[in-house]
């Protein structure tokens, strides 16, 4: 049996298992007792039983659970002491998370349940699909062709742009571990909202939390300190556009980005020549360093899109179905893979109170307090 450790998410082997007792052996810190560990068979908030682990990130890990209440298998992503902890108010974090979440289009993913474990984790419920995120699928295959990046970076930009338009809200947090496919190669974006409670929570940024991706945000926000806006998002658009195509990260291999680098950050030749003339501008003016050089509007870069999409010839978009990696043939999963999932629909904000919700927070906090380790 696996145990995961609460403080930094990895799993740990039974062997690790001191006296009762556990020492992690990725953050070494010590667990009182096994009861304080999350493992496979464990059962969150006395309802949902973990089955697999799907994805371990930086401050979660995302499961297949098991809902005892409906009977049928959903998506469970546990957040660890250090994000929960973290967070002033977890509640309204929650309640401005759920509500934005079901704001959105379906292409986000949707909270259909979310609260506290009994040992006071913060935890979401997704309804279940068969996903793999974008960042796991480039470790396993490496780059994407061209046209499916692209086909894939458009969805994202309807996404966004409908979201903006419905909430009010970007991203400011876009990166390819917030992008999946299912198995039949449709988008869907997770965290929407999360970033914009985040900024604004002064305890968050000071407690230095490993939540921002820094590689994948604009220089406006990592350098000049300035707030995020849409035309951040844009810039993370362009960076996962890059990672995606090239199988590397921006600025991978810099300790520390300064100005320049940004200017620096350009694609190879070959990788240029496979691109053609008018991805490249799109690419490129998604990554301008000066907001108002990117585009004016999520419309432009759709419309531009879908012609340099136009121009890919023999690159098929309907090629993005993807071969997941993890096997979904547990038994648990036989008799539920089909049926239609509806949780009580939970009390949540509508858009006008979600924006006063936010808009008494104070201003964004100063960007060169998040942490990019």
């Amino acid at each position: 049996m696996k145990y995961c450790c609460k403080i930094c998410g990895r799993l740990n082997s039974a062997e690790n298992w001191l006296d009762g007792h556990l020492k992690c052996s990725n953050c070494g810190q010590m667990v009182k007792s096994i009861d304080n560990a999350v493992c496979i068979g464990h059962f969150v908030a006395e309802r949902y039983e973990l089955k697999k682990l799907l994805e371990q990130k930086t401050n979660t890990n995302i499961y297949i659970a098991f809902d005892l209440f409906k009977q049928c298998p959903v998506l469970l992503r546990l957040y660890f002491w250090d994000f929960t902890y973290s967070v002033t108010s977890s509640e309204e974090f929650l309640e401005i998370a759920q509500s934005v979440s079901h704001l959105a289009q379906p292409e986000h993913l949707k909270i259909i349940n979310c609260g506290r474990t009994l040992d006071g984790m913060l935890y979401t419920v997704w309804p279940y699909e068969n996903l793999e995120s974008v960042t796991r699928l480039l470790h396993l295959n490496g780059p994407i062709e061209p046209g499916v990046a692209l086909s894939i970076c458009r969805d994202i930009a309807v996404c966004l742009d409908t979201a903006y338009q419905t909430t009010g809200l970007g991203h400011y947090n876009l990166n390819t571990n917030k992008i999946y496919l299912t198995s039949d190669g449709q988008v869907r974006l997770s965290d929407l909202g999360h970033a914009a409670i985040l900024l604004k929570d002064e305890h968050f940024i000071n407690d230095e939390n490993e939540y921002f991706n820094e590689r994948f945000l604009g220089p406006e926000v990592t350098l000049d300190e300035e707030a995020p806006s849409f035309q951040s998002d844009m810039f993370s658009l362009g960076a996962c556009l890059y990672f995606m195509l090239t199988g590397k990260k921006p600025f991978e291999n810099l300790e520390y980005v300064c100005i320049d680098d940004y200017y620096d950050l350009k694609l190879s030749k070959s990788h240029e020549f496979r691109l053609g003339e008018k991805t490249l501008a799109l690419l490129y003016r998604l990554l301008a360093v000066n907001p108002q050089s990117r585009f004016e509007s999520w419309f432009e870069v759709i419309k531009e899109s879908n012609h340099c999409l136009s121009l890919l010839d023999g690159q098929s978009t309907n090629s993005r179905k993807t071969r997941l990696t993890t096997k979904f043939d547990d038994d648990f999963l036989t008799d539920f893979q089909e049926e239609e999932y509806e949780e009580a629909k939970p009390q949540l904000l509508n858009a006008s109170a979600l924006s006063a919700a936010l808009n008494t927070h104070k201003p964004a906090v100063k960007a060169h307090k998040i942490s990019t380790k």
